[in-house]
């Protein structure tokens, strides 16, 4: 007599589980927007709908805090720099570049090899709450692809200097917004 109730307990859990996931997506997506709404206060090169993108992006954005999202906007930064390194390695290895833009690429190979450093001691400074130290680091990040962009009279490297700096922007950010508020 019990299976004939149209409610029984296990749809009850289904539509309670779809509930709270509804909410948390919801949650998280207002986190994201308005944590990316105060850091292009903080940093008017950061633009608005790249960081919305960029964090939705990552799995581990659903429900977190503004400091989670700034290790994660670090954290992307970083391999970012891994990916902009490989790139940098396949161009130079690759005989049909020319020397001039080989000479440039590893001075592009020095500046992200320190960008990295630079966002992994800032991400060191972001998670024990030294947000003066990972806004400092970030910042220097930050100036590293108008460096490697200079390097050439056309750059094989625009687009991913582009994006690169939108990372580093984006953790500049938020080091600056959590150095603000705490």
């Amino acid at each position: 007599m019990h299976s004939n109730r149209p409610f029984s307990k296990l749809p009850v859990f289904f539509f309670l589980t779809i509930i709270f996931t509804i909410l948390s997506l919801i949650n998280a997506a207002n986190v994201i927007s308005d944590s990316c709404e105060k850091i292009i206060h903080y940093d008017a090169n950061v633009k608005y709908p790249v960081c919305v993108k960029v964090l939705e992006s990552d799995q581990k954005s659903a429900n977190t805090t503004v400091a989670q999202l700034g290790t994660i906007a670090f954290q992307m930064a970083i391999s970012n720099t891994t990916s902009i390194l490989s790139k940098i390695d396949t161009i130079v290895n690759d005989p049909k570049t020319d020397p001039s833009t080989k000479e440039g690429l590893k001075a592009c190979t020095e500046i992200y090899t320190d960008a990295n450093k630079n966002l992994q001691d800032g991400l060191t400074a972001l998670t024990s709450g030294d947000y003066f130290t990972a806004s400092n680091k970030a910042s220097a990040a930050q100036n590293d692809p108008a460096a490697c962009q200079n390097k050439f009279a056309q750059s094989p490297l625009t687009k991913e200097n582009g994006y690169f700096f939108q990372l580093s922007s984006i953790a500049l950010g938020f080091a600056d917004l959590l150095k603000a508020t705490n």
